[in-house]
């Protein structure tokens, strides 16, 4: 009787265990909305940018329909931090040597490691909804920031509130891709 009942349960067992790994292979590759994130300090004409590969600067270029200006934000915990990660190189935004500033931004493995998670502190500008992307460990008080505008210029983990002459240079928004 007990073997009769093991056979009955046995092909309970591998379904439960195909749907299960389906389950989780669907999970794993839904990746969510895919954003293009833009500079408003640049006229929104430029994107942020990470084609650069494993520990390359992340930088902003013209905006082009192009995978390596798409991020996906892979929310950590319930505070609203994420992590952005690149559609094309599945890399995530840093913080060049960990807790520094000013630094610069550069991709790196999508890890658990704070100069990984960001947070989107929203401003209001010109009736819009633009965000200033703070690093964890920063807690609003340092910035994703552009320096200055141009195809191919580095991004920077540098003040929130003290970055003249270019006061806006930190206000970033996105939009589904």
């Amino acid at each position: 009787m007990k073997l009769r009942k093991l056979w009955h349960t046995i092909p309970l067992m591998v379904v439960a265990a195909l749907v299960g790994s389906l389950l989780s292979a669907s999970d794993a590759g839904a990746a969510g909305p895919r954003y293009r994130i833009k500079s408003w300090y640049l006229g929104s004409a430029y994107c942020l940018d990470g084609n650069s590969g494993n520990g390359g600067g992340v930088y902003t270029w013209s905006c082009v329909n192009a995978s390596n200006q798409y991020w996906y934000f892979d929310f950590i915990g319930s505070e609203g931090y994420a992590r952005i990660r690149n559609a094309k190189t599945g890399l995530c935004l840093h913080v060049q040597g960990g807790v520094a500033y000013p630094a610069l931004i550069v991709n790196g493995a999508c890890n658990d490691t704070w100069d990984a998670w960001w947070k989107g502190i929203d401003r209001m500008q010109d009736g819009a909804d633009y965000y200033r992307l703070t690093p964890y460990y920063m807690r609003g008080s340092y910035c994703l920031n552009v320096p200055s505008s141009g195809n191919g210029v580095g991004t920077m983990n540098d003040a929130c509130f003290h970055n003249e002459p270019h006061p806006y240079s930190n206000y970033w928004t996105w939009s589904p891709a």
